[in-house]
């Protein structure tokens, strides 16, 4: 008498190919997720390094120009400085990181307002009462 495994190694064929297919599908939607992670990590230190150059050029233009960067006026003036500059660079980079003129000019003023800060020649202003 000779015993006949073949339906239970099919069966066990069907699993592990089952277990096998479901591994991989997972393994490639980590994969996936990681690389969006990686991608956006990327996204986010363009941004932040190319903030940083467009806010020192802006920094620097309005110094040359004798600008007064405690003014709400010098303020606009060099933050639009420093968003133009990042829209010339990285257009694609600020589309598809979703940000708007506003939001670039804001990223810009941060980092201005860091320059501000940390420069001995200003001197900080009382606000008006």
């Amino acid at each position: 008498m000779v015993l006949d495994l073949s339906p239970v190694f099919d069966g066990f064929v069907v699993v592990v190919m089952t277990i096998v297919s479901g591994a991989l599908s997972f393994g490639v939607r980590v994969m996936v997720k990681r690389l969006d992670l990686q991608d956006a990590e990327h996204l986010v230190a363009t941004v932040d390094k190319l903030a940083e150059a467009a806010a020192g050029d802006a920094y620097r233009k309005a110094i040359l120009a004798k600008q007064d960067l405690t003014s709400p006026a010098g303020q606009q003036a060099a933050m639009a400085i420093g968003a133009r500059y990042m829209q010339d660079h990285i257009p694609e980079t600020i589309m598809k990181a979703g940000l708007t003129d506003d939001g670039v000019r804001e990223i810009v003023g941060a980092r201005i307002g860091k320059l501000l800060a940390s420069d001995p020649t200003v001197a900080p202003t009382q606000p008006p009462t």
